[in-house]
């Protein structure tokens, strides 16, 4: 698992040049996640890590639209052995103008997660469930290539109460 973590980051980290991002086109993006839960979610897991992916499309140079898909490993405590989450869903992106290099957004996330987790001594157990999430983050260049850095407060309803986690990744475009 390490292993895929860290060649999925060096083709993130060495791929292409800088590319603008123009009204009326698809910018594909790949990403890789760091989790902190809270609340309800803190009770049963201690971190998560994991990968986003997906493509903007810009209506004006102000707004775009981001369908995505993103994984998430949980490492478990207190009886839970660990936790995935499978979720699709689409940001809604606001660009906010800024001279210099970085570039800063606000998004709002609204998709469905499918979640499954097992518990010590066998047993588990699964769901699907709508949830959403308020964000910021920005674009900038690193290295010659077009790279991006957000925070979102991810909040996922479900039948057994909330599970909220602030994740944090760091991307590139392609």
């Amino acid at each position: 698992m390490r292993s895929a973590a860290l060649a999925g980051a060096a083709v993130l980290l060495s791929a292409g040049a800088a590319r603008a991002q123009a009204v009326g086109s698809w910018t594909p993006f790949a990403g890789a996640t760091l989790a902190l839960p809270i609340g309800n979610l803190s009770n049963v897991t201690s971190f998560g890590f994991g990968a986003i992916g997906g493509a903007e499309y810009r209506f004006t140079k102000e707004f775009g639209l981001r369908p995505e898909a993103d994984f998430n490993y949980f490492a478990g405590k207190n009886g839970l052995n660990n936790l995935t989450s499978f979720g699709f869903g689409a940001s809604g992106i606001l660009h906010i103008e800024a001279s210099g290099g970085f570039k800063p957004y606000a998004l709002f996330r609204l998709g469905f997660n499918a979640t499954s987790g097992s518990v010590s001594g066998g047993g588990s157990g699964s769901s699907t469930d709508l949830g959403f999430a308020p964000g910021f983050g920005g674009d900038f260049s690193c290295g010659g290539s077009p790279c991006f850095v957000e925070a979102k407060f991810y909040i996922v309803n479900s039948a057994g109460g909330s599970a909220n986690a602030i994740m944090v990744t760091f991307g590139r475009h392609f």
